[in-house]
């Protein structure tokens, strides 16, 4: 019997990612957005990953282990990992953005990943806008900052899924 496998690598772990995220915003019921965060959170983090490693997977790791989402954004506003291509450009965030990705990552993400027993009750209402802001970094980096080499086949999922969760 010949086995199945499953193949992957970061481009399409980063677009399963976002796809995830969109198919759980699209599905608005309240336990999504726990997965939201945990999808929208991969999908930033492997586009940050994808925009600074060029073609270099070395320039996204340090000790043998791949830089935190937090590095890797630096890395991202940073000249010297951005700038390789003619045309490249470097991801500016904005206050805004920062706070967003902070709640995305460290009060949603990693409280759902590392949940501790108890009741936790979260305000959703402000959800949107930290997608929004979420993709509009994930959008620069994959489709706008000139590091990222997609296929048209690629192209049109990202731009779905961004389409799906409201990043245009």
């Amino acid at each position: 019997m010949k086995g199945k496998w499953y193949r992957t690598d970061e481009k399409e772990n980063a677009i399963d990612y976002l796809e995830a995220a969109a198919t759980f915003k699209a599905n608005n019921r309240a336990h999504k957005w726990k997965w939201l965060s945990i999808a929208l959170h991969g999908a930033l983090y492997g586009s940050a990953v994808l925009c600074i490693q060029g073609t270099d997977p070395n320039r996204v790791r340090k000790g043998g282990k791949v830089i935190s989402l937090w590095k890797a954004l630096e890395r991202c506003q940073s000249d010297a990992y951005m700038l390789q291509n003619v045309g490249s450009q470097r991801l500016t965030i904005s206050d805004s953005e920062k706070s967003s990705i902070n709640k995305l990552s460290d009060s949603f993400r990693n409280n759902f990943e590392h949940f501790t027993p108890g009741l936790w009750s979260i305000e959703v209402s402000g959800f949107p806008g930290i997608v929004s802001d979420v993709c509009r970094i994930i959008r620069f980096l994959v489709l706008e900052s000139g590091n990222v080499r997609l296929t048209s086949s690629q192209l049109k999922r990202i731009r779905a899924a961004l389409s799906k969760l409201g990043g245009q």
